[in-house]
């Protein structure tokens, strides 16, 4: 127990030891929990020295016992779990779990989480950023979601990081024009031109299904346009060809016969 610092040196040394109580702490030892906070591990440390010296026992002692215990149970898995080479996602995801629902503050609590929550990343979402790579066209949102975790937890100069990053950025560009093109109703050649720059694209853009949308509405406008502009169309059929139109990409001149 002496790698867990002051805290759990004080802690065992509360304990009984073959029926026992161990002799009082030395003044060195109290002094190292002096100031800490009531709700921290030191704290509960704290309570079960004073209780030990005043030689009483009680159901809340014995449960601050249990959940100094419990928390240096948690410490001990947490350390195999980083040290093995390859812990399952189950046990990080366990460990990770339990952290969130220890009572106390614990110094080391945020290091420990961002080493747990690491090393589950590269041993689970690590191998999906790198499918997303070899995939087709994996989407944006998948793509910049990895990408985003991996920067939150400090990896995100890993090689596959930056290059999945590199290729939603270009995504996230393409997205931004699409968006002013569809703002604008900008015409049916552009908005085709953008759609093929989107196809050469390693990650599919969110917005190029809108962009699609828009010149299939615009294709099948024009066809219905040409047959009411061929045949017997009733005003209120024009109206309505004139209001849609106006609400796609047809320029004003391509409504004009109407």
């Amino acid at each position: 127990g002496g790698g867990g610092g002051g805290e759990v040196e004080a802690d065992e040394g509360g304990r009984r030891r073959g029926g026992e109580r161990r002799e009082k702490r030395a003044p060195l030892d109290r002094s190292l929990l002096k100031g800490v906070a009531a709700n921290s591990l030191g704290g509960v440390q704290l309570l079960l020295l004073e209780s030990d010296e005043l030689r009483v026992e009680s159901d809340e002692a014995a449960q601050l016992r249990e959940l100094a215990a419990s928390v240096r149970a948690w410490r001990s898995a947490a350390r195999a779990a980083l040290d093995a080479p390859s812990p399952s996602e189950e046990e990080l995801a366990g460990l990770l779990q339990q952290l969130s629902n220890i009572p106390v503050r614990l110094r080391e609590r945020g290091e420990i989480q961002r080493s747990l929550a690491s090393k589950r990343w590269l041993l689970s979402r690590r191998p999906a950023l790198l499918s997303a790579l070899e995939a087709t066209r994996p989407s944006l949102e998948e793509v910049s979601g990895l990408c985003d975790e991996a920067a939150g937890l400090g990896l995100g100069q890993l090689p596959e990081v930056l290059q999945a990053a590199e290729r939603a950025a270009a995504a996230e560009k393409w997205d931004e024009r699409a968006e002013r093109a569809l703002a604008r109703r900008e015409g049916m050649d552009a908005l085709r031109q953008l759609l093929a720059e989107a196809r050469g694209l390693r990650v599919a853009p969110s917005r190029s299904g809108a962009l699609q949308q828009r010149v299939d509405d615009a294709a099948s406008w024009w066809a219905r346009a040409a047959d009411a502009v061929s045949g017997v169309t009733s005003v209120e059929e024009l109206d309505t060809l004139l209001r849609q139109g106006g609400g796609t990409s047809v320029p004003p001149a391509g409504r004009a016969p109407l």
